[in-house]
Protein backbone atom coordinates (compact mmCIF):
# COMPACT_ATOMS: atom_id res chain seq x y z
CA UNK A 1 0.00 0.00 0.00
CA UNK A 2 1.28 3.45 -0.72
CA UNK A 3 1.55 6.34 1.86
CA UNK A 4 -1.55 8.56 1.35
CA UNK A 5 1.47 11.29 1.32
CA UNK A 6 3.31 9.71 -1.33
CA UNK A 7 -0.22 9.14 -3.59
CA UNK A 8 -0.71 12.72 -2.88
CA UNK A 9 2.45 14.28 -4.06
CA UNK A 10 1.97 11.90 -7.09
CA UNK A 11 -0.76 13.35 -7.70
CA UNK A 12 0.53 16.72 -7.47
CA UNK A 13 3.64 15.80 -9.57
CA UNK A 14 1.32 14.74 -12.24
CA UNK A 15 -0.31 17.71 -11.93
CA UNK A 16 2.34 20.03 -12.20
CA UNK A 17 3.59 18.13 -15.37
CA UNK A 18 6.85 18.18 -14.20
CA UNK A 19 9.74 15.38 -14.32
CA UNK A 20 11.25 13.67 -11.71
CA UNK A 21 14.43 15.88 -11.53
CA UNK A 22 12.09 18.92 -11.16
CA UNK A 23 9.94 17.30 -8.59
CA UNK A 24 12.68 15.86 -5.86
CA UNK A 25 14.95 19.13 -6.11
CA UNK A 26 11.61 20.84 -5.63
CA UNK A 27 11.36 18.66 -2.18
CA UNK A 28 14.39 18.56 -1.42
CA UNK A 29 15.51 15.01 -2.84
CA UNK A 30 17.76 13.37 -4.36
CA UNK A 31 15.99 11.80 -7.55
CA UNK A 32 17.18 8.66 -6.71
CA UNK A 33 15.22 8.86 -3.27
CA UNK A 34 12.49 10.11 -4.83
CA UNK A 35 12.13 6.82 -7.39
CA UNK A 36 12.62 4.96 -4.21
CA UNK A 37 9.95 6.61 -2.49
CA UNK A 38 7.32 6.95 -5.23
CA UNK A 39 8.18 3.34 -6.36
CA UNK A 40 7.23 2.43 -2.91
CA UNK A 41 10.66 0.54 -2.81
CA UNK A 42 11.23 3.32 0.67
CA UNK A 43 8.82 4.42 3.06
CA UNK A 44 7.93 8.67 3.34
CA UNK A 45 10.15 9.24 5.98
CA UNK A 46 11.60 12.56 7.90
CA UNK A 47 12.89 13.64 4.90
CA UNK A 48 10.40 13.68 2.44
CA UNK A 49 7.51 14.65 5.18
CA UNK A 50 9.71 17.79 5.93
CA UNK A 51 9.94 18.75 1.79
CA UNK A 52 6.58 17.62 1.15
CA UNK A 53 5.43 19.62 4.04
CA UNK A 54 7.95 22.62 3.17
CA UNK A 55 7.06 22.70 -0.03
CA UNK A 56 3.25 22.12 0.33
CA UNK A 57 1.89 23.33 3.38
CA UNK A 58 -1.62 22.71 2.44
CA UNK A 59 -0.76 18.70 3.11
CA UNK A 60 -0.15 19.06 7.29
CA UNK A 61 -4.11 17.95 7.37
CA UNK A 62 -3.44 14.55 5.06
CA UNK A 63 -0.36 14.09 7.69
CA UNK A 64 -1.90 14.26 10.49
CA UNK A 65 -5.03 12.81 9.45
CA UNK A 66 -2.58 9.61 7.90
CA UNK A 67 -0.81 9.41 11.48
CA UNK A 68 -4.54 9.74 13.38
CA UNK A 69 -5.18 6.37 11.44
CA UNK A 70 -1.69 4.49 12.26
CA UNK A 71 -2.42 5.63 15.94
CA UNK A 72 -6.09 3.77 16.08
CA UNK A 73 -5.19 1.13 14.16
CA UNK A 74 -2.03 0.48 16.90
CA UNK A 75 -4.77 1.12 19.49
CA UNK A 76 -6.85 -1.36 18.35
CA UNK A 77 -4.78 -4.12 18.52
CA UNK A 78 -3.74 -3.12 22.08
CA UNK A 79 -4.43 -5.77 24.89
CA UNK A 80 -6.00 -5.31 27.82
CA UNK A 81 -3.46 -5.77 31.09
CA UNK A 82 -5.43 -6.17 34.22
Amino acid sequence: MIDPIVAKLRRIQADEQVTDVAFARKLGLSVSMWHRVRSGERNAGRKVIHGALRTYPELAYLLVQSLTIRHDDVADTKVAVA
